[in-house]
């Protein structure tokens, strides 16, 4: 079964994809990579939930969150 997560990070890849011109950007679902967090950090493993691509434009990163958003004592968002 799938997790409310996967789901939401699967609907936004697919809205996304049905949003954009085909040859021309590429999704990249769930992209691994391993990179230090800060400066002279050591390299951890992430993940990306959708990297889109294109040649003349650039690179998009996407971070999908699921669920209601709530906010902290101080009123931030969390």
């Amino acid at each position: 079964m799938e997790s409310h997560g996967k789901a939401a990070e699967r609907v936004v890849g697919e809205r996304v994809r049905a949003a954009l011109p085909s040859p021309e950007f590429r999704l990249y679902p769930n992209a691994e990579w391993l990179g230090p967090m800060r400066d002279g950090g050591p390299a951890r493993d992430g993940e990306a939930d959708l990297v889109v691509v294109h040649e003349d434009m650039g690179i998009l990163v996407l971070e999908v969150k699921s669920g209601a958003p709530s906010r902290d004592h101080n009123g931030q968002i969390g």
